[in-house]
């Protein structure tokens, strides 16, 4: 995910990360130009608080409880990556995505692994959820890195 975002102008945009884990992502974005609000399980929070809290603003947030009290007014980007750990995942991520209007653009990155099963049904039910609730959305790259896995990235971009 950091690796495509780089292909995109940022400067200016506000991104919201779901699930930011160490902040990677989050740090690139920032680099770049972004405003960004990255937002971890409470129970991750203080990796990221240390890589990122001078760059980002810190927020804990757990989409599979939809709380979305504490996000940014205004998004006009999400990007989440590998967060279809759960479950319930793919359904809670595109109700989380449909609480904000302002999106015109959303990334997910997913990794599918060859040896999950498991994974790859939330994959499907990923693009399943996304394509229900937001009818634009495409599979816009693939990338197969040296390791044997597929990490696809889903884009959505509402002014198409």
């Amino acid at each position: 995910l950091a690796l495509y975002l780089c292909t995109l102008p940022l400067d200016g945009v506000k991104m919201l990360e779901l699930g930011a884990g160490c902040g990677l992502v989050s740090l690139l974005a920032s680099s770049r130009g972004a405003n960004v609000l990255a937002t971890e399980h409470s129970s991750a929070l203080s990796a990221l608080q240390n890589n990122c809290g001078s760059f980002c603003r810190i927020e804990p947030f757990d989409f599979s409880r939809n709380d979305s009290a504490c996000l940014f007014n205004e998004v006009t980007l999400v990007v989440a990556a590998d967060v279809l750990y759960a479950p319930s995942a793919a359904l809670d991520l595109a109700a989380t995505l449909q609480h904000y209007s302002s999106i015109s653009s959303f990334i997910i990155a997913h990794t599918q692994r060859p040896a999950s099963t498991s994974n790859n049904e939330k994959l499907a039910q990923l693009q399943a959820a996304l394509i229900n609730t937001f009818p634009f959305v495409s599979l816009c790259t693939e990338v197969r890195p040296r390791f044997g896995h597929t990490i696809s990235i889903y884009k959505f971009d509402k002014d198409r």
